[in-house]
């Protein structure tokens, strides 16, 4: 059988794709992560402070211009801030900090001194490598009395991980420093086997009784003292301090280790071949220096959630968010925003975890723990179709039609496809003839309104089952395949019944048989994926004005109309907006979902619904335009629309991550909507122009 309909053979997709289209004029793959990195930020005006990621776990930088927070290397994980730098009494605030995928670097003041600070990770174990420089730029010679609370508060913790990984409590007194020599401290773990070593050049004078370190030091003008630390965590005290000495003694190499492990991994990904992936992405030749930015930018904001220590069984992994939450989750929904990336990379790895979530109970769980091989969380509304999803794009980009027929779990993979798309009608037990998926816990979270009978994923069963009639077509199943489609016409009508002819929003369909109108992007995106040649045209032109006037800001996105009900009564609630400030925002606050910003997956997302609607130049602008969002840093979890400082910021409020798998998905729309790309080329083309 050839599943000429499914695969992609040499061709994923081609609106703008002109194989030489570019020749010596595109742009050359960028020579160093320094060209992808962010610029230097003034970070009075930053809500997510820069963090750091390895193979092993990822770091978060504090406040203070040398602190640490959420060092997470499960099993281990931080409690609280650790390593705040005082000069002369007095804290040094970070007044600005630069990311880079290596590396931290943070400035601040401590009255006429200035103090300047690295921060990365080591790349041969779990441990950070930190220096930091106090200058005098001053023409008189000044005392510099500097300390570090160095206290580290680490455990090991066994068990199953959630969204929040168990961090131990700040305020414990579980974690007693003890001096080891004059250059080293160990914090030893009271209820765990957690071991953290400190090592120190130059030794600091003296250590008081809160686990203070100090030096003093008298600067010329123009004189500084340098320091530089590594931290290193384990379980084995011996171990841990002898890694940490190592790490010292080799400063100068491990802090190149630590860059050109980052530098190589990035390059072995679009090297065919290269060893470390069982496949490899693709080259993107373009002339144009935002979309340049945006493929390679994209596709580093996704390969910060590489793990390789978190399960004996699957090697390698990609978590959906860290260093706060889901540092050892894979979300189903969140591998939809990644899954072509994923099936070129690494499809020998894919294919065993779709193994491992066919077995899963994917509607009892929204994600798996890769520490336990655990189901965690509520049932997210979306898992079938980013299974489906999933399945389907590893076949089609890697020509591997046999997997069809291979038995996972009870019944083969064609028997799963099955099941996932039609498992709506067991949900579709009301009037409307069409899936009830619950409550906004089982869906957007934080948009009240989104509930119960939803157009999304109504309109994705349309497509499993018409993909799915393809599929037994092919396999002489015909009779199958006409009832199925037959079905997928019926239900698209019913999805179209919802949408407001006028405006284009869609409406759900709540339990008591009442429509309510929720302006969310989902809806738009999902079924313009979805349904594309259902919608009449010029409905889907009213469907993207909508979107162009009410959601899209210039360089982002709104996820939900400042127009949404749910949004107005937000506005005009003092209570509800006293939230803001909160640690979880209420009622259609949060940078995601609601009104004030948008997971970073929908930017993307929209674009390929306008060019699958015929408006190729203004999704390329949407494109283009989100390049400065990486000033700051990767695409995170979400960002928020204009504020008073920037035209963009990343979230941090309410539960939004700085690192999440769902970066990839600029990336990942390229590939799939706007390439000419095969599975086994090393390159493809976007035109930078506003047509073919």
């Amino acid at each position: 059988m050839t599943h000429n309909r499914f695969r992609y053979v040499t061709v994923l997709l081609a609106l703008f794709a002109v194989e030489t289209a570019h020749g010596a004029d595109a742009l050359p793959f960028p020579a160093s992560l320094d060209e992808l990195g962010g610029s230097v930020q003034t970070c009075a005006t930053l809500e997510h402070m820069p963090a750091l990621a390895s193979l092993l776990g990822a770091v978060a930088a504090g406040r203070n211009v040398l602190s640490v927070t959420a060092a997470t290397f499960p099993p281990l994980s931080q409690g609280g801030e650790a390593l705040a730098l005082s000069v002369n009494g007095a804290p040094v605030a970070a007044e600005t900090s630069q990311w880079r995928a290596y590396e931290i670097r943070r400035e601040g003041t401590a009255g006429a001194l200035k103090a300047r600070t690295t921060t990365r990770m080591a790349d041969s174990g779990a441990g950070l490598l930190l220096t930091f420089t106090v200058e005098n730029p001053t023409d008189t010679e000044t005392e510099a009395a500097v300390s570090l609370s160095s206290r580290m508060i680490v455990r090991l913790h066994e068990g199953t991980w959630e969204w929040a990984p168990p961090r131990p409590d700040e305020k414990a007194q579980d974690h007693r420093a003890v001096p080891d020599g004059e250059d080293a401290v160990t914090w030893a773990d009271s209820k765990s086997p957690a071991v953290t070593a400190m090592v120190m050049t130059p030794s600091p004078r003296s250590m008081d009784a809160d686990d203070c370190l100090h030096w003093e030091e008298r600067l010329a003008p123009g004189g500084s003292l340098t320091v530089r630390i590594t931290v290193a965590f384990g379980t084995d005290r011996k171990e841990t301090l002898h890694r940490a000495h190592g790490w010292l003694n080799g400063f100068n190499d491990q802090q190149e280790a630590a860059r050109n492990g980052w530098e190589t991994r990035f390059k072995d990904a679009f090297t065919p071949g290269s060893g470390r992936y069982s496949g490899h992405l693709p080259l993107l030749a373009t002339d144009d220096p935002a979309l340049h930015r945006v493929y390679y930018g994209s596709v580093l904001s996704w390969l910060c959630m590489e793990r390789t220590g978190l399960s004996e069984k699957y090697p390698r992994v990609f978590v959906t968010a860290s260093p706060f939450y889901a540092p050892t989750l894979t979300y189903f929904w969140d591998t939809q925003f990644y899954g072509t990336l994923w099936a070129l990379l690494d499809p020998a790895g894919l294919k065993e975890q779709l193994r491992l979530f066919l077995t899963a109970d994917i509607h009892s769980c929204y994600a798996v723990d890769f520490l336990t091989l655990k189901g965690v969380g509520p049932w997210y509304s979306a898992n079938d179709y980013a299974l489906f999803q999933g399945l389907t794009t590893y076949m089609r980009l890697n020509d591997d039609w046999g997997f069809l027929d291979e038995i996972v779990g009870e019944k083969n993979v064609l028997g799963h496809l099955e099941s996932l798309a039609t498992h709506w009608k067991k949900l579709a037990d009301n009037p409307s003839g069409m899936a009830d998926y619950g409550t906004k816990d089982n869906l957007l979270e934080t948009v009240p309104t989104y509930t119960n009978v939803v157009p999304s994923f109504n309109a994705a069963n349309v497509w499993m089952m018409r993909t799915l009639a393809g599929l037994l077509r092919e396999r002489g199943r015909g009779e199958d395949a006409a009832r199925l489609e037959e079905e997928a016409g019926v239900l698209a009508g019913r999805v179209l019944s919802l949408c407001n002819d006028l405006h284009g929003w869609f409406s759900c369909i709540m339990p008591d048989g009442r429509r309510q109108e929720v302006r969310s992007v989902v809806d738009f995106m999902t079924v313009a994926a979805c349904m594309t040649k259902d919608v009449p045209p010029d409905l889907c032109g009213r469907m993207m004005d909508s979107v162009d006037r009410e959601l899209w800001t210039g360089q982002w996105l709104r996820a939900l109309s400042i127009e949404d009900p749910s949004a107005v009564r937000s506005l005009a609630s003092p209570k509800i907006m006293a939230t803001w400030s909160s640690a979880w925002p209420g009622d259609s606050l949060r940078a995601d979902h609601g009104f004030t910003g948008s997971y970073t997956a929908w930017p993307a997302q929209v674009a390929e619904a306008f060019s699958r609607w015929g408006r190729d130049a203004r999704a390329l602008e949407m494109l283009r335009a989100v390049s400065p969002v990486l000033d700051e840093g990767p695409f995170g979890q979400s960002h928020y629309v204009p504020a008073p400082t920037r035209p963009v910021r990343k979230a941090f409020i309410g539960g939004q991550d700085y690192f999440e798998g769902c970066g990839g998905a600029f990336a990942e729309v390229i590939l799939r909507h706007f390439c000419r790309v095969s599975s086994r080329t090393a390159q493809v083309s976007l035109c930078s122009s506003t047509a073919p």
